[in-house]
């Protein structure tokens, strides 16, 4: 089947499913490993600091190929770039399911964030062309029940796998429901063209660098105490100066892999604050609070996972209220502000 140009389909809600899917693939798989980590440990025999790896290898390559999205997608076509995407997904996380090592665990999960990054901004495209303006709240607000529910309550599913099956199967669950996403994006979905664009790889390996560095630093720092370490302070003093360099070289560079022109647009810039800030909270609890309720209270994997019950229920509740109700009526600035502060 070929791809349809955007506009030309009208309320596909099988559309919403589809790419929900997708997306809840990559965000869901930051979260459901962490309470299978302690049962990783003795069956890779490795240290608390090294199995953190298995997390980190994730969010570093996803972090590096997400920028990647708007070419891949223009070079290969968005349709054919997502079934790829998903494929690739499904099939790392086979190989994670059935790693023999850590190394090996680490290189699989590097895999599965290359093949995973490109899900999220992907599936929010389509979703975004596929709908007429009057209806896009109400796809994008079902499509975010998905995107914030499932890293919330990530925790809970691979609390009861790794309790009843075993924490193999945090990797294998993900199997059919790839599946059951490519059936469903390998019908007509808006697409678009093919397109033959040239990007800065210079400024890619400056953005991988600095990322990697950075990511290393807060992972192993506390480890290593700090900048009491030599190699911590040269990672730090990496890393701030790939990022300078990536901003100076690619801000009047329009091949630039990110298009820094954008955070000249006050709204965009605080938007990409405001879920900075948000993401940090959010995200750092649900990797902290399992490891703390299984290693320092003794919680089993199951009960540890229950936890985020109240908080994945209380999230999907109020994305519903507010893209379907509150919105009409409330400017979206105060509902952010309100948000934030609660």
């Amino acid at each position: 089947m070929t791809e349809v140009q955007p506009g030309t389909l009208r309320a596909p809600w099988w559309i919403v499913l589809a790419v929900m899917l997708t997306a809840i693939l990559e965000v869901l798989d930051m979260t459901i490993v962490n309470v299978a980590l302690p049962h990783m440990l003795g069956t890779f025999g490795a240290t608390t600091d090294q199995i953190t790896w298995v997390l980190t290898s994730y969010l570093v390559s996803s972090a590096v190929v997400m920028p990647l999205t708007g070419f891949l997608s223009a070079r290969l076509g968005r349709r054919r770039l997502l079934m790829l995407a998903i494929s690739g997904f499904v099939a790392a996380s086979a190989l994670c399911g059935m790693a023999w090592s850590l190394h090996s665990m680490v290189f699989f999960r590097l895999l599965q964030g290359v093949c995973g990054a490109t899900l999220v901004p992907l599936s929010q495209s389509i979703l975004f062309d596929a709908f007429p303006r009057e209806k896009r709240g109400q796809a994008m607000a079902i499509w975010g029940l998905g995107i914030m529910v499932a890293p919330i309550l990530g925790p809970t599913i691979g609390g009861y796998l790794t309790e009843g099956l075993g924490w193999r199967f945090v990797f294998y669950i993900n199997i059919p429901v790839g599946a059951i996403a490519l059936m469903l994006v390998s019908g007509k979905f808006a697409g678009s063209s093919i397109k033959r664009i040239s990007t800065d790889w210079t400024g890619m390996i400056l953005m991988s660098v600095a990322i990697g560095s950075l990511q290393f630093v807060l992972d192993q720092g506390e480890m290593r105490d700090w900048f009491s370490s030599y190699f911590v302070q040269f990672l730090a003093a990496l890393s701030v100066t790939s990022f300078a360099a990536f901003f100076i070289r690619g801000w009047r560079r329009p091949n630039n892999i990110i298009d820094l022109s954008l955070f000249k647009h006050r709204n965009f810039l605080l938007a990409c604050l405001t879920i900075l800030s948000f993401g940090l909270g959010m995200f750092g609890s649900i990797a902290l609070l399992p490891l703390l309720t299984q290693t320092l209270i003794g919680y089993p994997a199951d009960q540890a996972g229950e936890l985020f019950i109240p908080r994945g229920i209380a999230s999907g509740i109020s994305m519903l209220l507010v893209g379907s109700v509150l919105m009409r009526f409330i400017d979206p600035r105060r509902l952010i502000t309100t948000g934030l502060l609660i």
